[in-house]
């Protein structure tokens, strides 16, 4: 009876243990997009940029692409 007992509190201390590494690892990742969302996000308008042949501007694109509505 005492090692079942041993064995559940083994796999609940590995539970806790994978749940602490899956928090730790979304920690890294909100904060590695906190710092560079902005260079992303730069990095894939000049992509877009880049394959556009009219001359527009990224937001430009993505305003009449995306909402049709936008004032232009």
């Amino acid at each position: 009876m005492n090692s079942g007992l041993r064995r559940r509190r083994q796999k609940g201390q590995g539970m806790v243990e994978f749940a602490l590494i899956l928090v730790l690892i979304a920690l890294v990742v909100i904060g590695t997009m906190m710092v560079m969302g902005n260079t992303i996000q730069n990095n894939y308008w000049n992509i877009v940029a880049s394959f556009d042949s009219s001359g527009q501007t990224p937001e430009v694109i993505s305003c009449h692409q995306a909402h049709y509505n936008c004032g232009h």
